[in-house]
């Protein structure tokens, strides 16, 4: 509703039927770690120069407010549209530097919900400020030509502040690599995996890599290496991390054995078992036999 009138105030003849892919269905998981299809997205389009001409005045206006809210509908406003001035206003909203108009904001949102002063909840209101002009951002990429956007959306994807504290704006980014299978983003995907940042970002990889029916080698290696609950390779190394950090890592890792037996039961054609309980699974065969398999299966 915010952004709806938003939109409003900046174009008088907005509607809600001109909302880009904000408002279409997002791809779901089901209980077995499958993708539901998500409606098919709008097709880009070339827009007459006068329309042109008043979106990016208006996101120009937009820019000037120092809003961020009003700076993400401007963006959002621009979705659809196949255009190199709309790409570069995308590219640059990757930089974004948060303004004290959106600081306000966020220390107004704290003080009305009871936060008043309350740093760290300051400091994720204002990660969520950014994440919706990324996330708009991300939304007009998708309309770009990837080999353009691909490589912007990927360097955005690398900012490790990004994947931690604001997951939408990855998640976002993630359903456009599914969407033109770029397979150039595997690398960088496959790296967050290994991350066991959180089950929610984890079960984004590896539905990715299923969706771009990857032949990476290192990306089937990284879901065999998930088939075994996370330990160090030597308990006795003086340098193991902390207890702590194994117990976070065991508790993403441990919903996620559905979704990585799922993803290797499609890629590879074979069931393989994750550890559960007391039964060691099959983590070292898959990957011995991913290793041997590698030139039938067309890995690089």
């Amino acid at each position: 509703m915010i952004r709806t009138l938003i939109l409003l105030f900046l174009f008088p003849g907005f509607t809600t039927s001109a909302r880009a892919q904000d408002d279409s269905p997002q791809p779901n998981e089901s209980d077995q770690g499958e993708v539901v299809e998500a409606a098919v997205p709008a097709p880009a389009r070339t827009a007459e120069r006068a329309e042109l001409k008043e979106l990016l005045k208006a996101h120009k206006a937009a820019t000037k407010s120092k809003d961020g809210a009003i700076i993400a509908a401007a963006l959002e406003a621009l979705v659809t549209l196949d255009n190199p001035d709309v790409l570069k206003l995308a590219k640059a909203a990757f930089s974004y530097k948060l303004s004290k108009v959106d600081q306000k904001w966020a220390a107004d949102e704290a003080l009305a919900t009871g936060f008043e002063g309350d740093e760290v909840e300051i400091e994720r209101l204002l990660h969520e400020r950014r994440a919706v002009i990324e996330v708009a951002a991300t939304h007009v990429l998708a309309y770009q030509p990837i080999q353009k956007a691909g490589p912007i959306l990927v360097g955005a994807f690398e900012d490790n502040d990004l994947r931690t504290h604001r997951p939408l704006t990855a998640k976002a980014i993630l359903e456009v690599f599914a969407r033109f299978q770029y397979v150039e983003a595997t690398d960088s995907v496959v790296r967050e995996l290994n991350e066991l940042r959180s089950p929610e970002m984890a079960r984004s990889c590896i539905a990715l890599l299923v969706d771009i029916d990857t032949k990476s080698e290192k990306a089937f290696l990284a879901l065999c290496d998930l088939l075994a609950g996370p330990a160090p390779a030597n308990v006795d190394d003086p340098t193991n991390p902390p207890a702590a950090y194994w117990e976070a890592r065991w508790r993403t890792w441990t919903p996620l054995r559905r979704d990585v037996q799922a993803a290797l039961r499609k890629l590879t054609g074979r069931d393989w078992k994750a550890d559960a309980g007391t039964r060691i699974g099959e983590a070292d065969a898959a990957r011995k036999w991913v290793r041997d398999n590698a030139k039938k299966l067309g890995l690089k």
